[in-house]
């Protein structure tokens, strides 16, 4: 398997979250983790909205906790953040 950066991990997660498979774009961002590759802002604000259109599934707990962990690796939330 190839080895994936930041922007073709983020262009995955986001690919998923265009065709509505919210729960794979968040599998994709844990198989991004595991690889070693650190997300970006928007990595964590796609993931945020795919988690946001799950919300209603059980998984608002996971937005929070995203949104918590992109502060600690020292991605402030912007325009784009909360755009998205």
């Amino acid at each position: 398997m190839k080895i994936h950066d930041v922007v073709s991990w983020t262009m995955i997660t986001l690919s998923y979250v265009q065709i509505g498979l919210e729960e794979f774009a968040v599998q994709t961002f844990f198989w991004m983790r595991e690889s070693g590759v650190c997300p970006n802002e928007f990595t964590f604000a796609f993931v945020i909205f795919a988690c946001a259109n799950l919300a209603e599934h059980g998984h608002c707990k996971e937005a929070i906790d995203l949104f918590e962990k992109m502060s600690r690796v020292g991605k402030r939330p912007d325009d784009v953040t909360f755009m998205k």
